[in-house]
């Protein structure tokens, strides 16, 4: 009698054993073994709980999680971050360059218009000091009451991605900042300055000049995607 009952409870404990690696070969096969892990086991978790949403990204993650920023947008910037020497990333839509004295912006591509511009993107970016000094802005162009900038459009209508300016005097290179042969438009918030454009060095052709406080919607067919080289004179 006992050594049947003995062999009847070995029996159940054999069926048990069976049923358990039944069961963890269907998880592993199905990858449905977290819904059958107890609360408090080799997960880590505490019972009740949650698991983080994949929708609660860290604020360290990576530009490319930022659902506003469109992938041509990101290929772009990623490719001016790697070409353009001194460019550091200041914000999802936002490049910047010798602590803030040159700020490359860009619209999402669902709002590219002027008032989308002064809705969606910062007049300026996150270099306070010189966030401090702006008072108001033309197409997104920062005016402020002691510094005045001046900025580049890749589209007609300023749209587009937008290089902005601070510093006058001075002679500079678009492609310095990957924005050689790509101007349709631009708006100069300075009083008494003249900024001549150039297509190549400034030995080349004279695309345009800009005087002081003064803005173009489209710089024409001839000139447009031309700007390579400017300077700025007092």
């Amino acid at each position: 009698m006992w050594s049947t009952t003995a062999g009847t409870d070995e029996t159940r404990v054999t069926v048990r054993a069976l049923r358990r690696s039944a069961a963890a070969a269907c998880c592993a096969v199905l990858g449905l073994c977290a819904l059958i892990v107890p609360a408090g086991s080799a997960s880590g978790e505490a019972p009740g709980q949650a698991t983080a949403s994949p929708a609660h990204r860290p604020v360290d993650a990576p530009p490319s999680a930022v659902p506003s920023v469109s992938s041509r947008i990101e290929n772009d910037i990623s490719q001016v971050l790697r070409d353009s020497p001194g460019a550091v990333r200041t914000g999802p839509l936002e490049v910047s360059w010798d602590g803030g004295a040159v700020v490359s912006t860009w619209v999402p591509e669902s709002s590219a218009d002027t008032s989308a511009r002064l809705a969606d993107t910062p007049a300026l970016g996150s270099t306070e000091g010189a966030r401090l000094s702006v008072t108001s802005s033309y197409a997104g162009c920062p005016d402020g009451t002691t510094v005045h900038w001046f900025c580049f459009y890749e589209n007609a209508s300023y749209g587009g991605r937008m290089l902005q300016f601070r510093d006058c005097p001075s002679t500079q290179s678009l492609g310095a900042y990957g924005f050689a042969n790509q101007t349709t438009s631009w708006v100069n918030n300075r009083s008494g300055v003249t900024i001549t454009v150039y297509d190549g060095s400034t030995s080349g052709t004279v695309l345009w000049r800009e005087y002081g406080r003064s803005h173009d919607s489209n710089v024409g067919s001839w000139a447009n995607d031309r700007a390579d080289t400017f300077t700025c004179r007092t």
